[in-house]
């Protein structure tokens, strides 16, 4: 068994960052299930708020733990670096 032991100060903070990360990401989905789990035992079990709260849920996931905010912002970002300058001239 091959496991690497972090050489200096960058190599251990640079571990302690990913399982800080991954962490988060445990945290934040768990908490967006006990979310869609309340609205759902609040809404009666009604398939409406099932639906919704897996749609809310859903993007929610999407945008924090699958980088979806990153993906917008890229997206955006060369969006407008793409955009041309509008000049407008008057003819008289």
């Amino acid at each position: 068994m091959n496991v690497h032991m972090p050489a200096g100060l960058i190599d251990n903070l640079t571990t302690q960052a990913v399982d800080l990360t991954t962490l988060f990401k445990t945290g934040v989905t768990l908490a967006i299930l006990v979310f869609v789990a309340i609205y759902v035992f609040k809404g009666g079990f009604s398939l409406a708020k099932l639906a919704m709260g897996a749609l809310v849920g859903g993007l929610l996931m999407w945008l924090v733990v699958g980088n979806g905010i990153t993906t917008v912002q890229q997206q955006v970002g060369n969006d407008l670096a793409a955009a041309v300058p509008v000049s407008v001239s008057r003819h008289v």
